[in-house]
């Protein structure tokens, strides 16, 4: 703790320096209308601030734990058992399992043992085990754990413990202050050594903030709490708490080259967790509701391509067969601007929404479609239920157009791109100096609709795409609406 007082009464002198330099100027004491009376009371207010500090760094912080994972992983053989019997009679190689570990960290949120920690610390683990910060280690039981949010709850055998209180982080705001508690760069023997968490300092920097991720089935990291205050791998899962030692966040990653902090973190809003906390805790799934619609922002070329003027709403790029969009005859190219009581400005918006509507409920849709306002009564579905595709055989041939070359969805062309077996033509070139080279298309796209109309095949790409002129509206399966430029 020695270490952590001397950092912030470092930072206070420093404070108040600067301050007391700045008021020497009569324009910068006007500014901010500091007098020498007033220096006293600033001065006192620096220190309270810092008592609030260490007041986290005594108390709150004596509820976030070390977690260390331990998982037994088996040498890949070939995919021939005979190969592989023949290979360890040769060799003389027995069967084993290899160890791996991992750090990360978690707070407690109920007196009686319950630790709310992410679903990627603890996902691949075969032991869990707990280290507080009084040196005290317990064996931990994952008791429930949902992967679209990251989050998880471990129970260990202890009562009466230290627990954090939840804050509310439809409350937070940029430029309040945030501190990151957890356990950076730790291993489990320093952890044995020194569970003390550290704290670092920084304020909200931004919220709402959204991180790609490669399957949005799984982990869905939109609307998350950005701060500068300083977190690194074995950070996540730790809180992030307001100057009262409130959970705002919990958090979950850093947008680093280096794998390091650059002053950009991130951290789920704490009333996520808080909306499902009792399923984790019971062990029993989490439910997300479900739209059946893939989605894209209105750039100012497809508003100009709809007629909208307005460039509020989400354009739906894809609806999938027989799910509840579907079913209530929403269509690809509507526009949605309002989903029940809530008006739609992005994509976000909706996913984060309708993920929260309960499942089996009707809810009315506002949409635009051909520039007309329509609204639709739409069932949510549950999360993870999808229609069936209808698919058509294909035949391998090319053709090209304003610098796309595309090849029917043949089994080798799926195979060399990682694709589904549906209808339209897959990118296989794209010419960098074309009008398709300044757009987001690229090879492994799937094209199913040119200038409004449906493309199935080569003979449907050829024959839309032979006397068209202007700008033209494509939709790729892949990333939706895309305006392709007329050739200079």
């Amino acid at each position: 703790m020695k270490s952590s007082k001397d950092f912030y009464n470092k930072l206070t002198i420093i404070l108040i320096t600067g301050l007391l330099i700045y008021s020497n100027s009569g324009r910068i004491r006007n500014l901010f209308k500091i007098t020498d009376s007033s220096l006293p009371s600033l001065q006192a207010n620096v220190y309270d601030l810092q008592d609030k500090f260490i007041n986290i760094g005594e108390n709150i912080s004596q509820a976030v734990v070390g977690i260390s994972i331990t998982s037994y992983v088996k040498p890949r053989y070939s995919a021939d058992p005979y190969q592989n019997e023949l290979f360890k009679f040769f060799f003389g190689i027995p069967e084993q399992e290899f160890r791996q570990s991992g750090v990360g960290s978690g707070f407690i949120v109920d007196p009686n043992g319950y630790i709310l920690t992410n679903e990627h610390v603890v996902s691949k683990a075969d032991e869990i085990t707990v280290i507080l910060p009084d040196e005290r280690k317990f064996k931990g039981v994952l008791c429930g754990s949902d992967v679209r949010s990251d989050l998880a709850v471990i129970k260990i055998s202890a009562e009466n413990l230290p627990y954090i209180e939840m804050g509310d982080s439809n409350t937070v705001k940029p430029g309040q202050w945030a501190l990151a508690i957890g356990n950076p760069f730790a291993t489990f023997d320093n952890l044995e050594r020194n569970p003390q968490p550290t704290m670092t300092l920084g304020i909200v920097s931004a919220i709402h903030r959204n991180l790609p991720t490669s399957d949005m089935n799984k982990r869905y990291y939109g609307d998350l709490i950005q701060t500068d205050a300083a977190i690194n791998p074995g950070n996540s899962g730790g809180p992030l708490v307001d100057i009262d030692g409130r959970v705002i966040g919990i958090n979950v990653a850093i947008l680093s080259n280096t794998g390091q902090n650059a002053g950009i973190g991130f951290a789920l809003p704490i009333n996520n967790a808080k909306r499902i906390l009792d399923n984790l805790i019971k062990g029993i799934d989490v439910k997300y509701g479900w739209l059946g619609v893939a989605i894209q922002s209105l750039s100012d070329d497809l508003l100009r391509k709809f007629g909208v003027a307005d460039k509020r709403g989400v354009l739906v790029a894809r609806v999938m067969p027989d799910g509840p969009a579907d079913r209530a005859g929403i269509k690809r190219g509507d526009i949605i601007v309002q989903f029940g009581d809530h008006k739609i400005l992005a994509p976000d918006d909706l996913i984060r929404i309708v993920g929260h509507t309960n499942i089996d409920k009707e809810v009315m849709v506002q949409i635009y479609r051909n520039g007309q306002p329509l609204t639709l009564p739409v069932t949510v579905a549950e999360r993870g239920t999808t229609g069936k595709q209808i698919v058509t055989a294909m035949t391998p041939e090319s053709a090209t157009w304003r610098g796309i070359t595309v090849q029917n969805n043949n089994s080798e062309i799926r195979q060399r791109f990682q694709l589904e077996d549906i209808e339209g033509v897959v990118v296989t070139d794209v010419d960098a100096e074309s009008p398709a080279g300044l757009t987001k298309i690229h090879p492994g796209d799937m094209i199913d609709e040119i200038d409004r109309k449906p493309v199935k095949n080569i003979d449907d790409f050829k024959t839309i795409t032979d006397n068209l002129s202007g700008d033209i509206l494509i939709h790729t399966f892949n990333i939706g609406y895309i305006v392709v430029k007329e050739p200079k």
